[in-house]
């Protein structure tokens, strides 16, 4: 990105000022002397090209919370966003707001494993438990498996008749694909024991609320069932897979072992069933070498992930549905949550760093963030910024991508869960693993308006200036740098300190401000450096407090050169 510069100015007295008045973020794969920043915290390039402190976040605070207390899931639904925590299911209506009501849906047991979430017929799905919430009326636990009693076997040319006694048996529907097996329990804990046959369900009937008949096509293992009173076991035959995704009414989900299945159409709970109709179920086995580690929607299209490619799947039913690998930067394994989209691009954190995917190529945009390892990213979008919160050089850290300038920013060590929109604001709402929210402004940035939310601190590294102008014009005995002199736009009660370092020794502090009455608004900061010449100087802006950085200002005295007489020379 091309920076905005003042024209170099060489007055009559051999002073030089070179100036920049814009700030691209980090600049860590930089060359000597050149500019940007190296370090930052709690920053932002929302008022480019002016660089300033970010906007306050509003909402609970960032305290530890207790462990049943911590998220396992977020998810939108029926304008309310949905929690499952420690001991339950909750929600809350309308806009959020700080003061937004939390209510329990219902009371489930979760053990500490994450879950999946997906919206699908009316209902938000929570995997691999099972559980329905649909828009009205109570919540439903789909049982996978459960043991029900066989009261009497009717076969004929239509096909058999199960007399079932249970009330485990309603989790069966019309449509879905089940294996019996006997019941075996001579242990001391009650199983299944031999597989009799697997069946599609034709039609189910309710006799009362413990009785039905379950229908089916005639089965060729249908024999081994006896038309006595018997104990069975019934198994649905799929589920998803670990990583799903909602796309063309169905639920695509993936595994590590190389199989992609999609739902019955908008049935979440059959993957295997296949008539030949245009609601079949699809499957497709790469086999183990593709480990799929991610899914996501783009588009009309579902996107699956391992770490060195990308899936998608192409067609409208499943007679037409066919695969399309692209070898590319794919998804780090463990960050599934890195992928969200801003704009009309992807973006997720791969083996390599940060990557963005327009629909036809992969490209790599976090050079700027220099040999940073990246990993256990988790990410958000409001549609411009993409907000990653992930492990960096070990310490966690919330980088910030700024989709239309094309430059990232570090705000602090907060640690995202989840995201969801704030319809109120135009801004996000960050789940921490800590179980609190965090309301973030959509951003304009750099406004010095009064600002509701936390106090905190910030600061800016400037990558190491060089003390001499030996490329453009002096030679390196001919000038040295004199002085800084930094303008910023500071709120009222704003304190700010100016520090600088000579060729690596440690900074000490050259300026300390705290704005109050006419010192607020813009302010221009001179800083004198020792009259000693050193090859390069280090500058750090550290404040607490409302604040934008609009220039910095290097001057230059002219050397020996120019006291002797000589001309100032100029490269061309």
């Amino acid at each position: 990105m091309a920076k905005n510069r003042l024209p170099q100015a060489c007055c009559a007295q051999g002073v030089i000022r070179r100036t920049i008045t814009a700030f691209p973020g980090f600049a860590k794969n930089r060359t000597f002397g050149t500019d940007g920043i190296d370090d930052m915290q709690n920053m932002s390039c929302a008022a480019y090209p002016a660089l300033s402190a970010r906007a306050p976040r509003i909402g609970s605070d960032e305290t530890e919370q207790p462990q049943s207390a911590k998220f396992r899931a977020v998810a939108e639904f029926e304008n309310r966003v949905y929690t499952v925590e420690g001991d339950g299911i909750y929600y809350r209506s309308g806009p959020l707001t700080p003061q937004s009501r939390k209510v329990k849906r219902c009371s489930v047991s979760f053990d500490s494993a994450e879950r999946s979430t997906a919206a699908l017929s009316g209902a938000l799905l929570i995997m691999p438990d099972g559980i329905v919430i649909p828009r009205q009326g109570a919540v439903k636990k789909l049982n996978y498996s459960f043991s029900v009693m066989m009261t009497k076997l009717v076969s004929d040319e239509t096909g058999d008749a199960l007399y079932l006694a249970g009330a485990d048996a309603a989790a069966i529907r019309q449509g879905d694909r089940v294996t019996i097996y006997a019941y075996d329990n001579s242990g001391e804990q009650p199983t299944y024991g031999e597989k009799l046959c697997t069946v599609t369900v034709r039609g189910i009937e309710k006799k009362s609320a413990s009785e039905y008949i379950l229908r089916t096509d005639r089965q060729s293992a249908s024999e081994k069932i006896t038309g006595e009173e018997i104990e069975l076991y019934f198994v649905h035959t799929a589920r998803p897979y670990a990583f799903m995704t909602v796309c063309d009414n169905r639920i695509w989900s993936c595994s590590p072992y190389g199989q992609i299945n999609a739902s019955c159409l908008g049935d979440p709970f059959n993957y295997d069933r296949f008539d030949g109709l245009l609601s079949d179920a699809w499957t497709f086995d790469f086999g183990r070498e593709m480990r799929f580690c991610a899914a996501y929607t783009f588009g009309d299209r579902p996107v699956f992930f391992t770490e060195h490619s990308i899936t998608q799947v192409y067609g409208s039913d499943p007679s037409e549905y066919s695969v399309q690998t692209k070898e590319c930067n794919g998804v780090l394994s463990g960050c599934e949550k890195s992928i969200a989209q801003a704009g009309d691009c992807l973006y997720w954190l791969s083996p390599r760093g940060v990557v963005r995917y327009n629909g036809a190529s992969v490209q790599l945009i976090s050079q700027s963030l220099g040999q940073m390892q990246l990993r256990d990213g988790v990410a958000a979008s409001d549609g411009r910024f993409y907000y990653l919160s992930c492990k960096a050089d070990g310490a966690k850290r919330l980088l910030v991508y700024d989709t239309l300038l094309g430059t990232w920013t570090a705000q602090d060590d907060v640690a995202l869960f989840g995201y969801t929109q704030n319809a109120e604001s135009g801004g996000v709402v960050f789940f921490t693993e800590k179980g609190n929210l965090l309301f973030v402004s959509s951003g304009k940035g750099g406004s010095l308006t009064a600002q509701q939310g936390e106090s905190f601190s910030w600061y800016a590294e400037f990558c190491d200036l060089c003390g001499r102008e030996t490329e453009t014009l002096y030679t390196a005995n001919e000038s040295h740098l004199h002085a800084f002199a930094v303008r910023m736009e500071l709120a009222q009660n704003t304190a700010v300190k100016l520090y600088v370092g000579c060729d690596g020794a440690a900074p000490y502090l050259a300026a300390d401000c705290t704005a109050q009455g006419k010192n607020k608004g813009k302010a221009l900061f001179y800083i004198p450096l020792s009259p000693h010449r050193a090859d390069r100087y280090s500058l750090r802006i550290e404040g607490q407090g409302a604040a934008v950085l609009h220039s910095i200002t290097r001057i230059y005295h002219a050397g020996s050169a120019i006291h002797t007489g000589a001309a100032v020379k100029i490269k061309q």
